[in-house]
């Protein structure tokens, strides 16, 4: 399922509160001659040596700047609509060491350390624009973890587990089962080796767990993308997207979880979330992080995007370095409205990184996800049916019959882009009485694609005494319901 692009101007012309603070959004709350007096303000606190805010109030409330054209009011419009001065933030920003903190680990009752000694993964790979993620729940504690795969070998993806195995014994909780899909199945002999069991479920099966957990953590981040003023973003944020949605749900408790009042993340890594130090500042917020500096003439910050907390205990917040596109770690920072150009400076990097636009969802063998599938969440026992990937085939060739006669079997050869791992069971075709043109049912869906394998289709169809060959000009695919 794909999501398309968060149009900035038409958030800046909504009323409707946004997670992102952009500077178009706070000049349309004001008239056009406030937001020119709050230029100018800015302009003069320029033109005068860029004093500090304070000093620069009491230049304008006493009238020290002779035939000053602005008032108080002017400078706290700009400091509402602009944020801190950059050129102060970079230029006289101190270097700040916050105390050391520590925290104490979260005691866990005895009874529920030796009822959840044994701990069962559920495993499952999902895909965000095209970039593959392993997923896994631990069932009962209902810890989740992702990780960005740089490919889906054998050996990555069982590096990937152990890690896994690891975070859990910090706890001494011990994995000793893992529910997998079929395509894990390579893995059992070393799974064996670190005295984990696994079992695999059936080629029309997925693990529920893994599943649902799959589901919420897309629609987290819908709802924070749903926010964005961004076409498209870099590979390195859309990926601390997904970490920090897991993050959170880690965070509190579940509804179906062992304790009402115990969060997953405290139960596995004892370690629990404070509002001073996780909670302040949103995810995509534009900042200027603090940098070390010397006496030179060097910058003291540097323009970054807020990604996620890190989760120490200290505070520190993930960002992305909007100059080198990397992500960097920082502890002090001062958050601004985002303008313009940083909304560009987004879109070159998503463009440098090849990024997908919007958001893209696919299941487990790269496979885009239908939207009708994607919402899958029916108690009717007719629809009660796993949620079925997209193959992509297209067709070459129309068979036109008239005058039909007696039955025979004719080919139909059919180019097909879907993964070499997936086969094709079954096609659904109707036939139009009036032309006895052979084409798709309605549930079909057809897109333009480029053709990589060509299979062909056995069909029976009544003989004809006229028959055409209609080549199509451009191929198209057919979603197999």
């Amino acid at each position: 399922m794909t999501l398309g692009r968060n149009d900035g101007r038409a958030q800046a012309e909504s009323n409707e509160w946004t997670p992102v603070t952009t500077v178009a959004d706070k000049k349309s709350k004001c008239t056009n001659v406030d937001c020119n007096r709050a230029e100018l303000a800015r302009k003069i606190h320029e033109m005068i040596g860029l004093p500090s805010l304070m000093d620069f109030l009491y230049i304008v409330d006493n009238n020290l700047l002779l035939n000053n054209p602005i008032a108080r009011e002017d400078v706290a419009n700009a400091e509402d609509a602009f944020g801190s001065s950059l050129c102060c933030l970079q230029g006289k920003t101190t270097q700040k060491s916050g105390p050391v903190r520590v925290q104490l680990p979260t005691l866990i009752p005895p009874e529920t350390c030796e009822r959840l000694h044994n701990v069962t993964l559920a495993v499952d790979i999902m895909f965000v624009n095209a970039v593959p993620f392993l997923v896994t729940m631990s069932k009962g504690v209902r810890f989740i973890t992702t990780e960005c795969l740089p490919d889906r070998r054998s050996d990555t993806v069982l590096a990937a587990l152990l890690r896994v195995k690891r975070i859990c014994n910090l706890r001494h909780f011990r994995v000793g089962l893992a529910l997998a899909d079929p395509e894990f199945e390579s893995l059992r002999a070393d799974l064996s080796a670190e005295q984990i069991h696994l079992e695999t479920v059936s080629d029309d099966e997925h693990v529920p767990e893994a599943e649902r957990c799959i589901r919420t953590t897309k629609e987290r981040c819908r709802a924070i993308w749903s926010g964005l003023p961004f076409q498209a973003v870099p590979a390195r944020m859309m990926i601390e997207l997904v970490l920090g949605c897991v993050t959170w749900l880690n965070t509190f408790p579940q509804n179906n979880g062992v304790s009402p009042v115990v969060s997953p993340r405290a139960l596995v890594t004892g370690i629990r979330v404070d509002y001073n130090r996780h909670c302040q500042i949103e995810a995509e917020a534009h900042t200027q992080t603090h940098e070390e500096h010397s006496n030179n003439m060097t910058q003291r910050t540097i323009g970054a995007i807020a990604l996620r907390p890190t989760g120490n205990v200290q505070g520190s917040h993930c960002f992305l370095n909007l100059q080198s596109g990397q992500r960097i770690t920082r502890a002090c920072w001062n958050e601004l409205p985002m303008p313009q150009d940083v909304i560009d400076r987004i879109h070159v990097l998503a463009r440098r990184s090849k990024a997908h636009r919007g958001l893209t969802f696919a299941c487990g063998n790269g496979d885009e996800i239908a939207p009708d599938d994607d919402d899958y969440d029916s108690d009717d026992e007719s629809t009660c049916a796993p949620p079925q990937c997209t193959h992509k085939m297209a067709a070459t060739k129309t068979r036109t019959m008239t005058h039909p006669q007696m039955p025979t079997t004719t080919m139909m050869t059919l180019m097909t882009t879907a993964s070499p791992m997936t086969t094709m069971t079954q096609m659904k075709m109707t036939i139009s009485p009036r032309t006895r043109t052979v084409m798709p049912s309605p549930s079909q869906e057809w897109t333009h694609q480029t053709p990589t394998t060509t299979m062909t289709l056995m069909m029976t169809m009544p003989q004809s005494k006229e028959t055409t060959m209609n080549r199509s000009k451009c191929p198209k695919t057919m979603a197999t319901p």
